[in-house]
């Protein structure tokens, strides 16, 4: 069989099904607002953060969650290539 067929042959779901799957709505609903909460204010305030943690700090800081952003992409690469040659 050819990698068309394996591509097409996992079953598709949101990831808003796969989310209910594993939390209790009431949780995924919190968590988005908590996530939103803290947007706003980070976005809010970023000219102070800038300003408190300088340009040094910002270059850590963007670093640090290129590493994060990576081992995830990495993780989520695996788990997927592990269910494409299963």
């Amino acid at each position: 069989r050819d990698l068309h067929h394996y591509l097409h042959s996992f079953p598709t779901r949101r990831s808003s099904d796969l989310l209910r799957a594993e939390f209790n709505l009431e949780n995924i609903i919190i968590a988005l607002l908590c996530n939103v909460v803290v947007i706003y204010v980070v976005l809010k305030t970023s000219a102070k953060i800038e300003n408190f943690i300088g340009q040094n700090g910002i270059l850590i800081i963007r670093k640090v969650f290129g590493v994060i952003l990576l081992a995830i992409s990495v993780k989520l690469f695996a788990a997927n290539f592990k269910m494409l040659i299963a």
